[in-house]
């Protein structure tokens, strides 16, 4: 997870330092996360979600599109 919320908030041209002052943990946390030694608590993935503007489907598995306004599942399914 921590590459791709790299990739993503490199790419909408953010850097590591607003990004964690959004989700409201340090830059050190920050830059753990990015390189795999620390996850992400359900709330700050919903944060990065409004923040960067991806699906968490995308952020956790890698799979499909990145952009939140994706639907992952049907409304059927529940």
């Amino acid at each position: 997870m921590g590459k791709r919320l790299r990739d993503i908030r490199e790419a909408k041209g953010m850097s590591r330092a607003a990004l964690a002052e959004e989700l409201e943990i340090g830059v050190n946390h920050l830059v753990k996360i990015d390189c795999g030694e620390r996850g992400l608590t359900n709330l700050r993935c919903l944060m990065v979600k409004e923040i960067l503007d991806v699906s968490i489907h995308y952020l956790i598995t890698g799979r499909g599109e990145y952009d939140k306004s994706v639907q992952i599942f049907s409304p059927e399914s529940g």
